[in-house]
């Protein structure tokens, strides 16, 4: 199972053409494809989770259409826990939040978002230039006219995420 999800991966990150001004809603398509391959390859301390098959959270800031790509996550799941997709949560609750992908929108509250969950077990995803130098862990980016992404080391220790080295290595940039 495992070889299917690294092969997936690996064709999401390798082959898929990302253009400059594509269709938002295949664009979107494309984060959330992404982000799960993200959240799969990622692990979180056992404490996050009130049981075995607690719920995975993804929380979404962005636009309506951003969110609603990721719905589909729904039908999937991160090891035992069935992922459930959220849009506003992280603005009362953020510590509820597994994972949470900032589309470029949001860039203004980053830093109240960054405070909300300093410490805390969160894999934050964005898609805007300066994500990781600000505290974000994971920043998707297109290069030639592919997707790519970096990753910052020192924030995915900040909040307790252990990356895999696949992931690592299929990073375009890694800061430590």
């Amino acid at each position: 199972m495992l070889s299917k999800r690294l092969t997936f991966f690996l064709l999401v990150l390798c082959g898929a053409k990302a253009y400059a001004q594509p269709q938002a809603m295949e664009a979107h398509r494309l984060l959330a494809a992404f982000t799960l391959n993200f959240a799969r390859f990622s692990e979180w301390p056992a404490r996050v989770y009130a049981s075995n098959h607690a719920p995975f959270r993804v929380c979404v800031m962005g636009e309506e259409s951003l969110a609603h790509a990721f719905q589909p996550l729904t039908k999937k799941s991160i090891g035992s826990h069935p992922i459930e997709v959220q849009t506003s949560v992280w603005l009362e609750r953020p510590q509820n939040c597994q994972l949470i992908f900032v589309q470029r929108t949001e860039r203004e509250a980053l830093g109240r978002l960054f405070a909300a969950i300093a410490d805390l077990p969160v894999l934050t995803i964005g898609e805007m230039p300066g994500f990781t130098d600000t505290g974000g862990v994971i920043n998707l980016f297109t290069e030639h006219e592919r997707m790519v992404f970096e990753v910052d080391l020192s924030n995915a220790r900040r909040a307790n995420i252990k990356l895999s080295s696949r992931l690592l290595k299929l990073a375009e940039h890694v800061k430590e």
